[in-house]
């Protein structure tokens, strides 16, 4: 589910740069900072030095850097109190490099469901969805390591990551109905 949502962003961030920009390249920097922090989701057995430690450490920063640099998304404190929540929920549970590296993972996807909030015409409705789904994740992160909540932990991320991708395929056709009339205007 969350490769999924990698991909629906990353697809949706090319439409949107393409008809906003005129180009796509920038993107591109999020399917590749997705693919990365996919990896810090995997039971793969990586340590501190090795390339997948460091893989995991620069997903997260090229998904940053990509939609910042677009001008597309812009960050709010909302999303900067959820990455700090979601730093600690995972760092503070277990507080190894490995436990910092896969707090990175968390953050980056707390960005890509915060781009739907932060795109400059979002519809509301899909905005308040994305909203939701980050909020979601964030609780999961902190229910997850509580043994008693484990369950809940997992029921929430799965209901998170639902309302995102939901979120995604509405934005898509938002998307192309939007960009569509455009072209048709622009003739």
């Amino acid at each position: 589910m969350t490769l999924l949502g990698i991909f629906l962003t990353w697809s949706l961030s090319r439409i949107v740069e393409k008809f906003r920009l005129g180009g796509g390249r920038l993107s591109l920097l999020i399917l590749i900072g997705g693919l990365l922090t996919a990896v810090g989701f995997t039971p793969i057995a990586w340590n501190d030095g090795d390339p997948l430690f460091w893989a995991v450490l620069l997903g997260p920063a090229l998904i940053a850097y990509a939609l910042a640099e677009s001008g597309l998304v812009r960050a709010k404190q909302e999303m900067l109190l959820q990455s700090a929540l979601a730093f600690l929920a995972v760092v503070m549970m277990s507080p190894t490099s490995r436990a910092i590296a896969e707090s990175f993972s968390a953050i980056a996807i707390v960005i890509l469901m915060n781009a739907l909030v932060s795109y400059a015409h979002s519809p509301q409705r899909l905005s308040a969805l994305a909203r939701t789904a980050s909020w979601l994740f964030v609780l999961f992160l902190i229910l997850e390591n509580i043994s008693w909540f484990f369950l809940i932990g997992i029921a929430l991320y799965f209901v998170s990551l639902s309302i995102w991708l939901y979120a995604l395929f509405r934005f898509h056709a938002v998307a192309r109905e939007r960009f569509a009339n455009s072209v048709q205007e622009g003739l």
